[in-house]
């Protein structure tokens, strides 16, 4: 069964609904409002456990109630590590994506890409001059460092726009990109679609051009894609993971319209054995 978190859905009614008809809704589902994300109008509704799923198709019967649905738990896309050190980054080299070649362009300057995360090692030696603020929506805090065992976040951040020629680690596509860490997943790698959410939505808001996430699920959210098409909308380039499962079931967010999927590859342009696929 697909992971929820426990007591709450995510509701969102249909432009015009009058407060009173909110009010009733409410009132007769026995459904109270404890969070809201604003821009998007999500209603983010306490329940009784182990009703989530009931509850969501009962309010999606009322004409007023555009969707409704639990809130979906998203994981990091974990792959297998790679060793510091450009001789070794395969995927930087001129025969593969020419990063080589668009350097002779830009090395991104100018671009802000929002880690959308476990947060980002703030005083990392190679990435300590790309950062710009962020935030925390997985501990409601201005401090987005990445507490995952493995360092996911901090591990995407450094493929994006690790600092180039500086002598440390390895070099990012974008080496002057800005990283914007926006951390909303916990440290074991987990976290609420309400805190992707309100994470895509913070990004979209504050200057970030690209959002990166390389998270998801296998469970489809109308939620999920609203904010997708949201930061589509205001110019921001979504990118998500298609997913480390071997498998072509459709992950979330990556398999929206509105999203670039990345699947991954191996040094002789093969797929990888453990990507998503189809």
């Amino acid at each position: 069964a697909p992971e929820v978190r426990p007591g709450v859905v995510l509701v969102k009614f249909k432009r015009g609904t009058a407060p009173a008809k909110e009010r009733e809704v409410k009132q007769r589902e026995q459904v109270e409002e404890i969070e809201r994300v604003e821009g998007l109008d999500i209603r983010v509704m306490s329940v009784h456990h182990g009703r989530e799923f009931e509850k969501s198709d009962l309010l999606r019967k009322d004409p007023s109630v555009l969707y409704a649905e639990p809130d979906y738990i998203a994981h990091a896309v974990v792959g297998p590590p790679n060793d510091p050190g450009y001789s070794q980054q395969w995927g930087v080299l001129p025969d593969k994506m020419n990063v080589t070649g668009a350097w002779d362009y830009t090395y991104g300057q100018g671009v802000t890409v929002a880690i959308v995360d476990t947060g980002v090692q703030l005083n990392h030696p190679d990435l300590q001059a790309n950062i710009v603020a962020g935030y925390d929506f997985a501990n409601n805090d201005a401090d987005p460092t990445d507490d995952h065992s493995l360092s996911h976040g901090t591990h995407v951040a450094g493929t994006v726009a690790a600092v180039a020629n500086n002598g440390i680690g390895g070099v990012g596509i974008a080496p002057r990109a800005k990283i914007m860490p926006v951390k909303v997943l916990d440290a074991q790698g987990s976290g609420y679609d309400s805190d992707v959410i309100a994470g895509i939505q913070y990004a979209a808001d504050n200057g970030a051009k690209v959002v990166n996430l390389s998270l998801g699920q296998t469970s489809p959210s109308a939620a999920l894609e609203d904010v997708v098409n949201y930061a589509v909308g205001r110019g921001v380039a979504v990118v998500a993971a298609a997913g480390n499962g071997n498998t072509s079931v459709l992950f979330y967010p990556a398999a929206y319209v509105n999203a670039v999927a990345v699947g991954a590859t191996t040094s002789t342009d093969a797929r990888a054995s453990f990507s998503n696929y189809g």
